[in-house]
């Protein structure tokens, strides 16, 4: 929410000084700087809040660090070798590309995992679910995604923040149907004890 309201404020202040500043702060290539630009002046009812990833809105909202939010980064074997997640930093992705046979761009995108953390924490769910739920998400993901090549990390991106709140509610449901991750609580049995 930090990071929306403080791109909203550049946007509206609308000078380049503003604007330049985050994209200085998120490390930007020319490319994408000047599509801002452009859009800026552009008529239409385009959403320039939509131009930045949620890690790059997490990270000018002086969120938490790579570190700290590995957990819920994406797998990082292809990158590094790591058996493990990481959240990569948001200009590494032009760093993977003209490598798509190794699918690199995948682990440089982490706006779904970031949607699900964002609406189970609107929907006060615990952030146990996660897993469960973006298991669920995965396939829809990969249909809706359609990126145009192995390096079109950007339609990766716009996927993952595109999901909206009800399909999320959605996969919790399938969580807490018959086998599902969801159980109910035990129950006492009247002798103090309580049945597993």
């Amino acid at each position: 929410a930090r990071g929306r309201a403080r791109v909203q404020a550049a946007l509206t202040e609308a000078t380049t000084a503003a604007i330049e500043g985050l994209q200085d702060r998120l490390e930007w290539d020319p490319l994408r700087r000047r599509a801002l630009m452009f859009a800026l002046r552009s008529p239409g009812p385009e959403r320039l809040i939509d131009r930045f990833t949620l890690l790059e809105l997490l990270q000018l909202g002086d969120g938490p660090s790579l570190d700290v939010l590995a957990p819920w980064g994406v797998n990082a074997l292809p990158l590094n070798g790591c058996p493990c997640t990481q959240m990569q930093s948001p200009g590494v992705w032009r760093l993977l590309k003209g490598r798509p046979q190794l699918a690199l761009a995948s682990t440089a995108v982490n706006d779904l995992n970031l949607r699900i953390a964002v609406v189970l924490s609107e929907l006060g769910l615990p952030a146990v679910l996660a897993r469960p739920v973006l298991a669920a998400a995965v396939q829809d993901f990969l249909e809706d995604a359609a990126p145009t090549d192995g390096g079109d990390w950007w339609s990766l991106s716009e996927a993952g923040r595109a999901v909206s709140r009800e399909r999320i509610e959605d996969y919790v449901a399938a969580v807490a149907s018959v086998g599902g991750a969801m159980i109910p609580a035990d129950e006492p049995d009247g002798s103090g004890r309580t049945e597993r």
